[in-house]
């Protein structure tokens, strides 16, 4: 358990700007969000902490939008990201 004000007076920041940015309102402020965090941390310790928050948000970010999915558009991206997984030999 991390006991350190400092790291929370970090954290809530760190998370609301990597938020905010994720949304799209602030272009790629998120990578400001691991730095911001290592000012107080180890880097290794912030991606820690924030990667559990960030898969959080992701989970909630697709089910709010899974109901308005354009299949059409999916029909369209699927063979491109097919052939480029297969031309770069992942």
């Amino acid at each position: 358990m991390i006991t350190d004000p400092y790291f929370y007076l970090a954290a809530i920041p760190a998370v609301l700007i990597y938020g905010i940015g994720k949304g799209g309102l602030g272009g790629a402020l998120g990578v400001v969000a691991v730095p911001l965090l290592s000012l107080t941390t180890h880097p290794t310790t912030a991606a820690a902490v924030l990667l559990p928050l960030l898969c959080l948000m992701d989970v909630f970010a697709v089910a709010s939008h899974r109901r308005h999915i354009c299949w059409r558009q999916i029909r369209q991206i699927i063979p491109g990201a097919w052939w480029g997984s297969h031309w770069h030999g992942s």
